[in-house]
């Protein structure tokens, strides 16, 4: 996986290795839908590598589309306000 991204994280598209590490990104409500062993992630969850601070994003966003979205929403309108 890490190959395939180049090093990459999927959100920033920064080298993971500046940016603390690689962390393996989990769909944990599609993980909650399905039989697997809980200390183990399986292949139908995991969504990608990413760095930690983007995936603390996303965790503190929820997994939430719409989140993320009017955060992305807010940053567009202070730049067009300065």
């Amino acid at each position: 996986m890490d190959a395939a991204q180049r090093g990459l994280c999927l959100v920033c598209r920064r080298p993971m290795a500046e940016r603390g590490g690689r962390v393996i990104d989990h769909d944990h409500r599609l993980a909650e839908r399905h039989p697997h062993d809980p200390r183990r992630g399986c292949q139908a969850c995991v969504r990608g590598l990413l760095c930690p601070p983007c995936n603390s994003l996303l965790g503190f966003a929820g997994d939430s589309e719409e989140v993320l979205e009017r955060a992305a929403a807010y940053l567009r309108a202070s730049r067009r306000r300065r």
